[in-house]
């Protein structure tokens, strides 16, 4: 399974000790580390080749410009980053999913053109279509989803249950990104098969580690 070390879900009080944190992960042995723009140009150089580096683009709420949004990504991927974690405009998801579908198109160009993964944020508590929707994007380009945004704490349940409903049900990759507080439910995580899950509480991770 996949396992990522996130921390744009929370305010940091010490980035110092926020990087501290983010080289414990890697030697804990995550495969990626997902942190904003200004800290992968701090970190990349000292990342082994092999741990994907991804950063957000307007991240939680999805309400900026497409203008801004491609601006952004740009800037995300000339910083070196290997994925950009895209949230979609929650209107244009509900409402006008033709403009969403242009803007989702101009950015997959982008990253394709610098060997970057666009993966895509996906509600799935809060719109009514998940499956559809998943393979929609899926047949644009995209191929890794988040099921939760990770940003309030939601119903680890039914986050589990609507991950693993999309990755049955559709030939997306789907990283588990809802909160995870309790060391059984990481390991229910780790039995249900899902590409992958995103860690934001390094402690349960070690702990798991000793068993």
């Amino acid at each position: 399974m996949y396992t990522e070390y996130c921390n744009y879900n929370r305010s940091i009080d010490s980035y110092e000790e926020e990087i501290k944190s983010i080289y414990r992960a890697v030697d804990l042995g995550v495969d990626g580390v997902a942190t904003q723009v200004h800290l992968i140009r701090e970190i990349k150089e000292y990342m082994p080749k092999h741990i994907l580096l991804s950063s957000p683009i307007d991240y939680p709420m999805g309400m900026s410009s497409s203008k801004t949004r491609e601006v952004a990504a740009l800037t995300a991927i000339k910083s070196g980053v290997s994925a950009i974690d895209y949230v979609p405009n929650q209107y244009y998801l509900k409402s006008k999913f033709t403009d969403l579908k242009k803007e989702v198109g101009t950015i997959l160009r982008m990253c394709k053109d610098y060997d970057v993964v666009m993966r895509v944020f996906i509600d799935s508590g809060n719109i009514s279509t998940p499956i559809i929707i998943s393979r929609i994007l899926f047949d644009m380009g995209v191929t890794h989803i988040f099921t939760s945004l990770g940003y309030h704490k939601d119903n680890f349940y039914d986050s589990l249950i609507n991950a693993k409903k999309i990755q049955t049900q559709t030939e997306m990759s789907v990283i588990f990104s809802g909160h995870i507080w309790l060391e059984d439910q990481l390991q229910t995580v780790i039995q249900t098969d899902l590409f992958g899950i995103r860690l934001h509480n390094l402690k349960i991770w070690c702990n798991s580690l000793k068993d």
